[in-house]
């Protein structure tokens, strides 16, 4: 594709960011420096469990496993409050405790830390981490899996089948923002792009929608997804996804808009 081309692909057009505020600004700068106009608007929230007790205990008793898994920067924020309280000194993470994580931004989110990761995987997909821990050989391991209150079984099964002991509490909710709806609503015609960068960002969407009229705006928009799990769950909703990023990243799923609209005819790129 002509770079020069790429480069303006996404000047003027309105794209739509449904991450949760407090994760929306680093998207929104990206999409602001490709010539975008970037709209937050989060449609889920991060919320801590029910529950908050087995997390709780199982932390208490950190040096006693052999692995602990994060699989996302929520993950990692909710176990950092409990081990490392905001004015609390640095928590120092015992040497006997593998740490694993999923995806570039919650191996960096560990390493700002000071936590040690140990081979983290390049990309978002649970499936990377599970083979990694199969081929290591689990079998009698006691693992954590600290997790969001809905995930995909891939870990938790795929990790008991090979012998693991895991203990998989929850550390946070996602959970609908049903206030934006009329907000959402207003938006929709002066909309360019929906984006999509988590599971639950698309059955929120759809949630806050209904499901025929979220899958008319992803057939009149282009609706972006960040990698193959999200671009399943629209899918799986009926929402038509005409760019999903590779790698999973932020910055990939720019250049899956910058694709996106370059690819159109030159009479629909105005």
């Amino acid at each position: 594709m002509n770079t020069e081309a790429l480069s303006t692909a996404l000047h003027g057009r309105r794209v739509l960011v449904t991450r949760p505020r407090q994760q929306a600004q680093e998207f929104v700068r990206l999409l602001q420096q490709a010539g975008a106009e970037a709209l937050a608007l989060p449609l889920i929230r991060i919320a801590a469990p029910v529950d908050p007790q087995p997390l709780w205990q199982a932390l208490a008793a950190l040096a006693d496993y052999d692995a602990v898994l994060l699989t996302s920067v929520n993950g990692v924020a909710a176990v950092r409050q409990l081990l490392q309280p905001d004015g609390a000194p640095a928590f120092v993470w015992p040497s006997t405790v593998r740490l694993f994580a999923v995806g570039p931004k919650t191996a960096a989110a560990l390493q700002r830390l000071g936590w040690p990761v140990c081979q983290p995987q390049a990309d978002f997909r649970a499936e990377s981490l599970l083979a990694l821990l199969q081929q290591q050989g689990v079998a009698g391991w006691r693992v954590l899996y600290p997790r969001a209150e809905q995930v995909r079984p891939v870990l938790p099964e795929g990790l008991r089948a090979a012998g693991a002991m895991l203990e998989d509490p929850v550390a946070y909710r996602t959970l609908p923002d049903l206030e934006r709806r009329d907000e959402l609503l207003a938006l929709l015609p002066h909309l360019d792009a929906v984006t999509f960068a988590s599971s639950s960002s698309v059955e929120q969407f759809v949630a806050l929608l209904g499901s025929e009229t979220a899958a008319a705006v992803c057939r009149d928009l282009c609706c972006a997804s960040i990698g193959p799990v999200t671009t399943a769950t629209a899918q799986r909703f009926g929402l038509a996804v005409q760019a999903e990023a590779e790698p999973y990243t932020l910055e990939g799923l720019v250049a899956a808009l910058q694709r996106h609209f370059v690819s159109l005819p030159t009479q629909e790129r105005c």
